[in-house]
């Protein structure tokens, strides 16, 4: 669902989102494979395009392809979200550093190490 409805966002908040347009809910069904139990999860979103349920939902199913093949990955591996590294430009670097292997082995397809 995606409405441009803001009047129960309150006027200075909706000042503080520049071009806020639109309010999209998103509700998720989900299914464990391993235990077969369900869930239903709602997702909101706030956003700067006109109210197009199948426009927003083409975008947001982009952004979380993304957030699941690279950073989700990136989580596991290398645990990207417990670093503390802060200091200067250290975080970037090391997150440049962690996406190296990343990005070489989609790139080259390496085969199975023996």
């Amino acid at each position: 669902m995606a409405t441009d409805a803001l009047e129960g966002i309150d006027k200075l908040e909706r000042e503080n989102w520049s071009g806020l347009r639109s309010i999209v809910c998103v509700e998720a069904h989900r299914k464990e494979l391993s235990t077969g139990k369900s869930s239903v999860e709602k997702r909101y979103y706030i956003t700067s395009h006109k109210p197009d349920a199948e426009l927003l939902g083409k975008l947001i199913r982009q952004y979380w392809s993304i957030e699941n093949r690279c950073h989700w990955v990136l989580d596991v591996t290398w645990r990207e979200d417990e670093s503390r590294i802060r200091k200067n430009n250290a975080d970037r670097t090391s997150r440049y550093y962690a996406r190296l292997p990343l990005i070489y082995s989609r790139q080259t397809k390496p085969s199975k190490i023996r």
